[in-house]
């Protein structure tokens, strides 16, 4: 819209066969890497409201499985312009043109759960870049 950008993170099972993924939100598994008009690295703030929530603990239904060909939405950043009413949750993107590069890590291989299969790593998506006016 014209006062935010929002950024959703899917990742596509490219393989043959379904793939299994945690995407437990209290394990913070994107990350983003932003750089603002400036230049200069700007830490984004889409984990700031885990302070001030309570979670559930890891558990098997934070375990996906995403079909072969099929897509898994794994989370998604907002940007609000400086212009618009923001909390300290918020990331506010200077006007200019600003880059984000976003990942997505996983390190829980669900055995607690009996589990088997699951990925592990990281992928990182293309860089992205948007303007503020």
């Amino acid at each position: 819209s014209p006062a935010n950008f929002q950024v959703r993170f899917s990742l596509k099972n490219v393989t043959e066969r379904p793939i299994t993924v945690c995407n437990y939100v209290g394990n913070q598994p994107i990350e983003v890497k932003w750089i603002g008009p400036d230049g200069m690295m700007v830490r984004s703030k889409h984990y700031n409201w885990l302070k001030a929530a309570r979670i559930a603990a890891l558990g098997g239904k934070d375990f996906v499985v995403v079909q072969p060909g099929g897509v898994g939405f794994m989370g998604e950043i907002k940007f609000h312009s400086p212009t618009e009413k923001v909390t300290n949750f918020d990331n506010v993107a200077e006007v200019g043109k600003n880059k984000v590069l976003v990942s997505f890590a996983n390190n829980e291989n669900g055995k607690q759960f009996g589990l088997e299969n699951v990925w592990t790593g990281t992928v990182t998506a293309n860089e992205l870049t948007f303007s503020v006016k």
